[in-house]
């Protein structure tokens, strides 16, 4: 007799349903055959720890005995996390799109047929009765139980309409590389433009999510005509008004640190309470490059106070962090993160209540649920100007009654910590480390974005390749491109701090495991491995970004750099290819493919790469000079003379007496440059 066959998983998603009353089993070959061999569809349903839509339909649904006997009767039931399986998710999340014209999310609920694992029905959350327009759950699945035992005919030639797409989906048509030019990204900022919130900053209404990737790609935009006589100051605008009132609302954790999910409001005020590890990862270096082109301190406290929370409450003793924070504590969503006026007149005296209600939003209504979830009114400079009292002191005092907030607050029932350590987002996360620890020059900030590097490096498996997830629990499946992809570009970030061989040589062994396991034969990379024998419903090969950017995107960029680094014309022609083959879907979808307009961009453009030669303080003095500019396609590289085992590319470029340097523009350099004005001379120009 089936059982709920949870109980032995390692992710605490799953684990989370093994008292269900629903049969759930994982998705392995045990619960394929199952299906196979009785004849049953899958009902699929996948989500992840964190997610309180995902509580919320497990509390309505999958803990209800009446519902799970129907799922029981009628379905093999699997439950999947997307933190382990993104590949699978990548794909159902696409045919959610496919049949229903519009995108999925989580929790994804998708019925598939028995043999071959083609969806015949989807959709996300449905609520246990009939409500907005959305039908019961029981009422539901007992009709697409129905469906499937009485319209085979009709579910086989959609089943063969989906399989067509996904084939023709595989045949991109190739763009020679003498037609590739900025069309696409003329057409992205137009669009970007269009949707901007002059307002609140963002794109669109509610809900609202951060889309990193476009604000990176708006402020790289920026930088290509700070020096003009006419900047794009709208292209900056739109990146600051974003990142300010993101930070000062509701999405950022006022007392703690760290940025939520995404916000249910246009102005950003209410969060969904989730905090994942890839959003911060993301976050994080954006506001740091914002602190380095304005020098406003508020964006540094912004990048310390997040790097701070990290490293208390998210990081693993192996020096890697985990995945995500959950919405809910006791039930409830956001109960953690927020406060009655009855406890906020208990923390606070009453001078400090009356300061803080003038830079927070405690004064008038509760603003969730009877409680108060906090945002900036005023800031610090406005608030020092209003009391005739130095910023200092104010900051001090706020500082101080944040602090006895966050006291109160850590002796509450915290959210569920998925103890997770996915490769993927900590390697974003070492990226983000890199650059904010450059700017910021924090050599503690670039001292954990190394031990992160070197935790990763130290969990390869027995053939030393990257594996999904780190640590004692570590999920089977063979990596994806993100793992290579994020890891490789974290890599060159942290090489443009401190020089070390090994991390180089680590590298080019990653871009060989990217061209030679996930490269097309038409160009671009798969998101699985050509070794991996797992037989999927379609092998994602995709370009546009999602909640983390394209893997093919970083992919191709870090193929650029090391290529022209090194001298590697197999590094450039695999980025050229991949271009060649995702530039029709750039030109259509400009705004989804924001990661790889800049790699395009790039391409087109290549930046400037210093590699300076000499001993090491002479060196590192020139490195912190040529550093200190917002110049996101510039790449800086101080390699001590005594430095060891070095490609050809790279040996080559000494001289022994004095320091010098050499300035790469594609594949050609320029002579030894002995002295450090004439070097920032080339930066500038």
């Amino acid at each position: 007799m089936p059982i709920n066959r949870l109980q032995d998983s390692t992710s605490p998603y799953l684990l989370q349903h093994a008292n269900d009353p629903v049969h759930w089993q994982p998705w392995d070959t045990e619960a394929l055959a199952q299906a196979r061999a009785q004849n049953k569809p899958i009902l699929l349903s996948i989500g992840y720890s964190a997610c309180h839509w995902c509580h919320v339909m497990a509390h309505e649904s999958f803990s209800d005995k009446n519902t799970a006997a129907i799922m029981n009767e009628h379905f093999v039931n699997i439950k999947l996390d997307r933190e382990e399986r993104p590949d699978l998710d990548k794909i159902y999340q696409l045919t959610h799109q496919l049949l229903l014209q519009r995108p999925g999310g989580w929790p994804l609920t998708v019925f598939l047929t028995p043999d071959q694992h083609i969806p015949f029905f989807a959709g996300t959350y449905f609520p246990p009765e009939p409500r907005h327009g959305m039908p019961g759950f029981p009422e539901l699945i007992q009709r697409i139980a129905q469906y499937f035992q009485n319209e085979g005919e009709s579910i086989q030639t959609q089943g063969e309409q989906i399989k067509n797409f996904f084939n023709s989906f595989d045949q991109r048509e190739l763009t020679p590389s003498n037609k590739l030019d900025k069309t696409p990204i003329i057409k992205a900022l137009t669009v970007l433009r269009g949707q901007f919130d002059q307002q609140f900053g963002g794109f669109g209404g509610a809900p609202k999510f951060p889309f990193p990737s476009s604000l990176e790609f708006l402020l790289q935009q920026w930088a290509l005509t700070a020096y003009d006589e006419e900047p794009d100051r709208q292209l900056l605008f739109m990146v600051s008004q974003t990142l300010q009132h993101m930070a000062r609302g509701g999405l950022y954790d006022q007392i703690r640190g760290g940025f939520y999910r995404y916000s249910v409001d246009q102005a950003w005020m209410i969060p969904h309470f989730e905090k994942m590890l890839y959003d911060n990862a993301q976050l994080i270096p954006l506001y740091a490059q914002l602190f380095q082109i304005s020098g406003e301190p508020f964006y540094r406290e912004i990048v310390s106070n997040s790097i701070e929370w990290l490293v208390a409450d998210m990081q693993h003793p192996n020096r890697a962090f985990y995945a995500t924070l959950d919405a809910d504590s006791e039930g409830v969503e956001g109960k953690f993160y927020v406060w009655s006026r009855e406890e906020l007149e208990s923390v606070l005296d009453f001078d400090d209540l009356h300061l803080l209600e003038q830079h927070y939003n405690i004064a008038g209504s509760a603003n969730f649920e009877g409680h108060y979830h906090l945002h900036q009114i005023a800031d610090v400079a406005a608030l020092a100007e209003n009391t005739n009292t130095p910023r200092e002191q104010i900051q001090n005092r706020i500082n101080l009654s944040k602090q006895q907030l966050l006291e109160v607050r850590n002796r509450r029932v915290r959210p569920q910590r998925d103890n997770k350590l996915l490769t993927a987002w900590n390697a974003l996360l070492a990226r983000g480390l890199s650059i904010s620890g450059r700017i910021l020059e924090s050599e503690n900030i670039k001292h954990q974005a190394f031990a992160l590097l070197h935790s990763i490096k130290s969990e390869l498996d027995q053939h030393g390749n990257l594996r999904v997830q780190m640590g004692e629990h570590s999920h089977p499946k063979h990596a994806f491109i993100d793992e290579y992809a994020f890891t490789l570009d974290a890599i060159l970030e942290a090489l443009q701090n401190n020089w070390d061989t090994d991390l180089l040589l680590w590298a080019c062994d990653l871009a060989d495991v990217i061209i030679k396991e996930y490269q097309a034969e038409n160009g671009g990379f798969y998101y699985t491995a050509h070794s991996d024998e797992e037989t999927l419903l379609y092998r994602p090969l995709t370009f546009s970004d999602d909640a983390l950017p394209s893997g093919n995107a970083v992919a191709i960029k870090c193929l650029l750099r090391l290529g022209y680094l090194l001298g590697n014309p197999d590094y450039l022609q695999a980025a050229e290819k991949a271009l060649n083959c995702s530039y029709l879907e750039m030109d259509k979808s400009p705004q989804a493919h924001a990661s790889l307009l800049t790699v395009l961009d790039e391409y087109l453009e290549p930046g400037k790469q210093f590699i300076i030669r000499g001993e090491s303080a002479d060196i590192d003095n020139w490195k912190n000079s040529l550093q200190k500019l917002y110049s996101p396609k510039t790449l800086v590289f101080a390699i001590p003379n005594h430095a060891e085992n070095l490609p050809d590319a790279l040996s080559s470029k000494v001289f022994r007496e004095i320091s010098v340097a050499y300035v790469c523009e594609g594949t050609m350099c320029s002579a030894a440059i002995h002295d450090l004005e004439s070097l920032i001379a080339q930066l500038v120009n």
